[in-house]
C-alpha cells in the first residue's frame, strides 16, 4: 500500500504531526516507489518555484543562505495553489511571453520592460536556479546532526526561530539525508562542497552538530557552545572543511 498524493505533499512541506511524519519516513525507507514519487515531487516543486521566480525578471546574485530562504517561501506559496492552476497559468504565461508581438504589446501596455523584443529575435531564455533539497525532523528531547565527512569547502549556517516543532536542514543541490533513529540524522556529504542551513527552534532542548566524530556545535537548553563565534544576529557560520577538526571534543 502506497502513500497518497495529499499526505505525500503534506510530508514534503512539513505539515504532518510528529507521529504521522515518523510513519511516513518509515514507509519511505521500505518503499522504493514512494521514495521515487517523493523525489519527483521535490524536483517538480523546485522547478516550478524556479520558473515562477524567474519568468519576468533577471535573477540577482545571491548567497546560498538567501537562496535557501527564498526557496522555502516559494515552496509554501506553491503548495497553497492547486497544481492544475499553477501548470495552466505558467504554461499560458510562458507561451504568450515567448511571442515577440505579444511581449511588445505587454511592454507598451504596462511599461514593465524598457527593452522591446523585435519580431524574429530569439526570446530570452529563463535562468534555471539550482534545486533545493532538505528535511524537517521533530526535535524531541535530543537530536544529533552528523555530517559523514569533512568537505573541501562549504559551511553550515545555524539560525534560530521562536516557533515550530521541527529542525529543518536545507542545501542548494542534492544531498542524502538519512534519519538513522529518532535522535540522529546522518548527512551523506562525502565529496560535496555545498553550504547547508540548519534552522533550530529555540525550544529545542538538545541539538548537536558533528562533522565525522568532531563536534562543531552544541545547544543545551539556552546554553550554546560552538567552534566559531556567533554573528551579531546570534546565528553561526561553521566550516565543514577539514578546519572543522579544530572543533571541540564530543562527549
Amino acid at each position: 500500500m502506497h502513500i497518497d498524493n495529499e499526505p505525500l505533499q503534506r510530508f514534503l512541506h512539513g505539515q504532518l504531526d510528529a507521529r504521522a511524519r515518523s510513519d511516513a519516513r518509515a514507509h519511505f525507507a521500505d518503499c522504493a516507489e514512494c521514495r521515487d514519487r517523493l523525489a519527483a515531487a521535490e524536483r517538480e516543486e523546485a522547478a516550478l518555484a524556479s520558473l515562477l521566480g524567474h519568468l519576468d525578471h533577471t535573477p540577482r546574485p545571491t548567497s546560498a543562505h538567501a537562496l535557501l530562504r527564498e526557496a522555502a517561501l516559494r515552496q509554501r506559496d506553491a503548495f497553497r495553489r492547486a497544481a492544475a492552476t499553477i501548470l495552466l497559468t505558467l504554461g499560458t504565461a510562458a507561451t504568450v511571453w515567448a511571442l515577440p508581438a505579444s511581449r511588445n504589446w505587454i511592454v507598451d501596455r504596462f511599461g514593465s520592460n524598457p527593452q522591446r523584443v523585435e519580431s524574429g529575435s530569439p526570446a530570452p531564455q529563463p535562468t534555471t536556479s539550482p534545486a533545493i533539497s532538505g528535511i524537517g525532523v521533530p526535535f524531541g528531547t535530543r537530536l544529533v546532526i552528523e555530517f559523514a565527512a569533512p568537505q573541501a569547502a562549504g559551511h553550515a549556517d545555524i539560525v534560530f526561530s521562536d516557533e515550530g516543532e521541527e529542525i529543518r536542514i536545507r542545501t542548494v543541490g542534492q544531498a542524502v539525508f538519512d534519519v538513522v533513529a529518532d535522535d540522529r540524522v546522518s548527512i551523506q556529504n562525502r565529496g560535496s562542497t555545498a553550504d547547508f542551513e540548519i534552522a533550530i527552534p529555540r525550544a529545542a532542548p538538545y541539538v548537536e552538530v558533528r562533522v565525522g566524530e568532531v563536534r562543531i556545535f552544541l545547544k543545551e537548553g539556552a546554553s550554546i557552545t560552538a567552534g566559531e563565534a556567533a554573528r551579531t544576529d546570534g546565528s553561526y557560520t561553521l566550516p565543514l572543511s577539514v578546519r572543522a577538526r579544530a572543533g571541540f571534543a564530543a562527549s
